[in-house]
């Protein structure tokens, strides 16, 4: 340990990277902040394992040493949490299998019903045992650091169970147990280190993603500024307004069908064979949730502005669904392996 201590710290010293490598490497050592340079204050933590084992077989209290031998012998084990896992996937193949067939089968309908009931039984039982396990401190079960949120979530939605299957088998009751059937899914993320190092990355980067978000947001409302003042009159359904042009843009960001925008304000809401506008179209379309303005290209208005279009939807892109999207998966990705490295050390590995 001490040894790659001293070999870390040699790598953050400024005049052993100028000595041992080229002047351009040096400059990191002075971008890093203070913390970072040296490692001397590192420190492991005890893990919650260990914390348990140290304080419970050193207590005296007959209740604390039996909630000791749930957790050591049950509730930490890996074939606890796979039996767990299991009935979780067995809750979401119900819940497909009832959707997918809708009481079309009596068959199907008794399967459904056994396994909500089983794994609710199942479920209560992981609460129970592990609020057990806590001993003389059960809130510790809602406050953990590491599994709090993980078990408040799997409590509440134990306790909606009951209470949705107390209250009769109205379509409302049916549709709420339904989708706590799927929202039990999202508790498989618990069970699987890689996914749980995902999800805390995406909770520790939304921070910066919040800033990221407000950078979007400039610039979609900046080109659609410049997109109503330009393309406004050719593309009314599109431009004609600020907010729809924002509305738009966000599409085209995404990637999704934007062509047929460019296009448009390229060729002119005439020139373009696959536009939306034309003659033919109507200028008000009924439909079931009332009357929407159709596209329609007034006369004297197929303006096309190539020139304009492709710069305009050029740097769009670029800036929109490649620069900033990247950087939304930059922060999430660096988040993420800060926060796997950090747990491979806390865990030893």
């Amino acid at each position: 340990m001490r040894a790659d201590r001293k070999a870390t710290a040699q790598t953050r010293d400024r005049k052993n990277l100028e000595k041992d490598h080229p002047s351009w490497v040096a400059v990191f050592a002075d971008l890093l902040p203070e913390k970072d340079k040296t490692v001397e204050s590192v420190t492991i933590k005890e893990t919650t394992h260990a914390a348990r084992e140290r304080v419970m077989k050193e207590s005296t209290n007959d209740y604390e040493r039996f909630a000791w031998l749930v957790y050591e012998n049950i509730t930490s084990k890996t074939w606890f949490e796979a039996f767990i896992l299991v009935n979780i996937v067995l809750t979401g193949v119900a819940a497909g299998i009832d959707l997918e067939f809708d009481g079309r089968s009596a068959g199907v309908a008794n399967f459904v019903a056994f396994v909500s009931v089983m794994t609710q039984i199942v479920f209560t039982v992981e609460c129970a045992l592990k609020i057990v396990s806590e001993g003389k401190t059960p809130l510790r079960y809602f406050l953990d650091e590491e599994d709090g949120y993980f078990n408040t979530f799997d409590f509440a939605i134990v306790a909606c169970g009951y209470v949705f299957m107390s209250l009769g088998e109205s379509s409302a009751v049916v549709g709420a147990l339904r989708t706590l059937r799927l929202i039990r899914l999202l508790t498989f993320i618990k069970g699987v280190q890689q996914l749980r190092v995902i999800v805390a990355g995406l909770i520790q980067g939304m921070k910066s993603v919040v800033y990221i978000c407000m950078l979007l947001f400039l610039v979609v409302y900046l080109f659609a500024i410049i997109g109503a003042t330009n393309f406004g009159e050719n593309d009314p359904q599109r431009f004609g307004t600020v907010s729809g042009s924002m509305l738009t843009l966000l599409q085209v960001s995404t990637l999704a069908s934007w062509t047929p925008v460019a296009y448009t304000a390229w060729y002119g809401c005439q020139g373009y064979l696959g536009s939306a506008y034309g003659d033919e179209n109507p200028s008000v379309m009924p439909t079931s949730a009332g009357l929407f303005e159709g596209y329609k290209c007034s006369p004297g208005t197929n303006d096309a502005q190539a020139t304009k279009a492709f710069f305009f939807f050029s740097f769009y892109v670029v800036i929109t669904a490649w620069v900033i999207m990247s950087l939304f998966i930059g922060v999430i990705s660096m988040v993420s392996q800060r926060k796997h490295a950090i747990t491979s050390l806390l865990l030893g590995g």
